[in-house]
């Protein structure tokens, strides 16, 4: 399978509350796999929006739940 460029990414992004005074969720699909990744907050969303960006070519092979999980657990260390 040819190598994903990471020049273009796709996602739809579902974002919602469960009640008029509660967090936000988002949950964002890639269009191209079909996988979807849910949040449960806009900052988990961010954070990993930030760094699919953020040109680290390691990082950007994963998925946006990995990169949150690889960073919970950096940040309990």
């Amino acid at each position: 399978m040819p190598e994903k460029n990471r020049n273009y990414l796709s996602y739809l992004l579902r974002i919602w509350k469960d009640s008029a005074d509660g967090e936000w969720h988002a949950t964002l699909q890639d269009v191209f796999s079909g996988d979807s990744y849910h949040f449960a907050t806009l900052f988990e969303l961010y954070v990993n929006l930030q760094e699919l960006t953020s040109g680290n070519r390691q990082e950007n092979n994963k998925n946006p739940k990995e990169l949150l999980m690889s960073q919970i657990s950096e940040k309990a260390e």
